[in-house]
């Protein structure tokens, strides 16, 4: 008995061994990536609801899009799905914990403070303003969707490491190429896939779609071009260089058929940025590499017969006695009125006036002039810049330069960075679009694209500059190993 258990023992340490050599032990590449598949299919788990939004933004045709009238005041099923996605993802962040930023904690400095404050501002002052009170509903609505706007920018980059924030940016911006290949092709080729409003002296239909506007297109292609530039300049990203060189293209085209004045200011901007910061050989291979998009662009619109004479002259009837009649708002105006705001919607209750018909609609093109005590305007001011100025005062002007501050801090510390950079020019660049242009408090979409590119490139900032410190410390500790004994005592003593 004892023979045969000893026999059977044999034979099942033996045959557990043969087990134990035929299975493969991972190695710590394997678990990594199987760590990264994980962590990445949470992610996009998390995302989805987003990017459904994004598709239904991007692709939901301005004809189909179910509109809601409630007392009068229209609502689009795009405005709403923000407000839903927006209040989703806030509320869920706040639940799970999300809010307490694990990763840059700080990140965003005083910004997020100054947007809720000048927001809370604006809602206060349509009922001590001057605003007409037809006006209010409509007015408040923007407001709601402005806060919705920024909330799910906010939200959407909450508790991100640096690493993690790039991939999110680096989605963003393959679904802007995506979708610009598409409405370029459609504006080259004229498929039909959209109305033929806006062709105009440009020659074809101007690049345009649901998702973005031709006169205002550029405020997030720009940065995406920026992005997309920076990650092709990165040395030791090898991978899918020739992906990264078409996604790059395909942007550089899409702001030049935009057929935009100011996209070419913007573009000019960050060209000029770039030159005046970057450092050694990149810079000159990013002019030649620049200057190659811009010839290949000229070439594919000059044949399909655009006009670039449009973007040869700065004149606009319509936005010059608009900003013509809003300075005279502001000579005529008391000292107490400059300081407070005449309120928010005052002179430019844009979504009461029809601001919200889109381009597929024929009224869009009717005229949108009104007069006022002090001269003619347009429907609104065409500028951030003035919106806040005469609309909110004093608060909103020092609003405006704070963003403005950011924007210069983020390109000054960080221009010549080889990792956010670009993106630091794009962004203060493409930032010219408030003078030109009313966002933040219309063209949600747009602008919430826009936060999104700001906050992940603050972020991305923050981890820079923690690394620099890191390295600066490691320095320092090194420098003190190297020094003879007698002179860490005189540094100890302080001599």
């Amino acid at each position: 008995m004892d023979l045969q258990t000893s026999v059977a023992q044999r034979r099942f340490h033996r045959q557990g061994a043969d087990a134990r050599r035929r299975i493969k032990p991972l190695d710590s590449t394997e678990l990594r990536a199987r760590h990264r598949s994980r962590e990445l299919a949470a992610t996009l788990a998390w995302e989805l609801p987003f990017w459904i939004m994004m598709l239904f933004w991007g692709y939901g045709p301005s004809v189909w899009t179910p509109w809601y009238f409630w007392r009068g005041l229209p609502f689009c099923s795009k405005d709403l799905a923000l407000i839903f996605v927006a209040a989703w993802y806030f509320l869920l962040a706040i639940v799970s914990g999300r809010w307490r930023d694990r990763h840059c904690a700080g990140a965003y400095g005083k910004l997020p403070l100054v947007a809720v404050v000048l927001l809370v501002y604006a809602g206060a002052s349509l009922w001590w303003g001057s605003v007409e009170r037809p006006h209010i509903p409509g007015a408040f609505y923007t407001l709601v969707m402005t806060a919705a706007a920024y909330a799910l920018a906010y939200s959407m980059l909450q508790d991100r490491s640096a690493a993690s924030t790039r991939a999110f940016l680096a989605r963003m911006t393959f679904f802007l190429v995506v979708t610009t290949a598409i409405y370029g092709t459609e504006s080259i080729f004229r498929l039909g896939l959209r109305s033929q409003y806006g062709i105009g002296e440009f020659g074809i239909p101007r690049l345009c779609g649901p998702l973005y506007d031709s006169a205002t297109g550029y405020l997030i292609l720009v940065p995406a071009f920026a992005f997309a530039l920076q990650e092709l300049m990165i040395q030791d990203r090898v991978d899918g260089f020739g992906w990264k060189l078409a996604a790059t293209g395909i942007l550089f085209g899409g702001i030049m058929a935009l057929g935009s004045r100011g996209a070419i200011v913007a573009l000019g901007a960050f060209i000029f940025l770039v030159v005046c910061l970057r450092k050694g050989v990149s810079k000159i291979q990013i002019i030649v590499f620049v200057g190659i998009l811009g010839l290949v662009a000229v070439v594919v619109l000059t044949c399909a017969k655009a006009n670039f004479e449009r973007v040869t002259h700065f004149e606009c009837n319509g936005r010059q006695f608009t900003h013509e009649t809003a300075w005279r708002i502001v000579a005529n105006s008391t000292t107490t009125d400059l300081v407070r705001g005449a309120g928010y919607g005052a002179y430019w209750p844009w979504y009461s006036r029809g601001g919200w018909l889109g381009r597929d609609t024929p009224d869009y093109y009717l005229p949108n002039v009104y007069r006022t005590e002090y001269g003619l305007t347009l429907f609104h001011p065409h500028s951030v810049f003035l919106l806040l100025s005469v609309e909110l005062g004093l608060l909103g002007l020092v609003a405006f330069l704070f963003l403005w501050k950011t924007l210069a801090t983020l390109v000054l510390r960080y221009g010549a960075d080889h990792r956010i950079g670009l993106i630091a020019c794009g962004l203060f660049a493409s930032a010219m679009a408030l003078f030109f242009d009313t966002f933040f408090f219309k063209c949600q979409k747009t602008s919430c694209i826009w936060c999104i590119y700001l906050l992940g490139a603050l972020r991305m900032a923050s981890t820079a500059l923690a690394s620099r410190h890191a390295a600066h410390a490691d320095k320092q500790v090194s420098m003190c190993r190297d020094l003879k004994p007698h002179q860490r005592q005189r540094i100890g003593a302080g001599q």
